[in-house]
């Protein structure tokens, strides 16, 4: 038979002691090595756009790269007639009536409880060296829905384009 010895646990430390700890424990700088920060993915300008593109298309994204409000039209068309889908939920009332004054027909503000084929989102921003697209409800433009649709269209700029985030 053998009997197992409890180890003393260490008195208990009442709050104010240890508050008391923390307070002296942080008063002490510590030494910080000295090293030169250097980003770990840099490019610039169009090249960032370029690197984006490159790697977003090779992760299996397509892209369509407009230049003028008729190149959307006509990439939305594009993705309308291929999905043959009737209505495009839209992130907010401004994408429905930009994507309602090209033309393009069944776009509607997206509402949580809808089940879409398509929906249209703005994008906050692409980070170039690992081709994300960032998301977010930062711009007031969060996702309505619960699920992203099949085919989920993220209008974006080249403005956007980011090294990192």
């Amino acid at each position: 038979m053998a009997f197992f010895q409890r180890s003393k646990r260490p008195a208990p430390v009442s709050e104010n002691e240890m508050l008391l700890q923390l307070r002296k424990a942080l008063s002490v700088p510590t030494p910080v090595p000295e090293q030169e920060l250097t980003p770990c993915f840099s490019i610039e300008g169009d090249d960032a756009v370029v690197g984006f593109v490159s790697r977003f298309t090779k992760a299996g994204g397509k892209l369509f790269y407009c230049v003028d409000e008729q190149s959307v039209s006509n990439a939305l068309w594009d993705i309308q007639k291929s999905t043959a889908c009737k209505t495009l939920g839209c992130c907010n009332d401004n994408m429905v009536s930009f994507v309602s004054n090209l033309g393009i027909q069944g776009a509607q503000k997206a509402t949580p409880d809808a089940d879409y084929h398509v929906g249209l989102l703005l994008s906050e921003g692409l980070i170039a060296w690992n081709a994300s697209v960032v998301l977010s409800d930062a711009l007031g433009f969060g996702s309505q829905f619960l699920t992203f649709p099949l085919v989920t269209v993220v209008v974006a700029f080249t403005s956007q384009v980011v090294n990192d985030w």
